[in-house]
């Protein structure tokens, strides 16, 4: 396989040389085998106080005053949740929201373990 690397990390492989990936690694290459499969992300829990202490207050209020606009269903999941796990439909539910209320940079930072 010809790789294709940025900083020293391989982020293509291809079956044939490319002008962009000229490097060979055989096939069972433990660093070519890594790429070719990634592991899971871990699944993280977020506790629900630490989102709202990651916050700023006018950030807090903007949160506050989106959700109440939403529907029932995600209301009462939002309430009733005390942690946001990252294997949950609920969690890319949250970064979506997130993102459309803050931005996607800082739906990003709130969301981190």
């Amino acid at each position: 396989m010809f790789v294709m690397r940025e900083d020293g990390k391989i982020v293509g492989a291809f079956a044939s040389e490319q002008e962009f990936a000229t490097e060979e690694l055989s096939d069972d290459s433990a660093e070519l085998v890594a790429f070719l499969n990634p592991t899971a992300p871990a699944v993280y829990i977020i506790p629900k106080m630490v989102l709202w202490t990651r916050l700023s207050d006018a950030e807090a209020n903007t949160v506050d005053a989106a959700m109440a606009t939403q529907s029932a269903k995600l209301r009462g999941i939002w309430n009733s949740a005390s942690e946001v796990r990252s294997d949950s439909e609920f969690f890319g539910t949250l970064e979506a929201f997130l993102t459309s209320v803050l931005g996607a940079d800082r739906a990003t930072q709130l969301l981190q373990p």
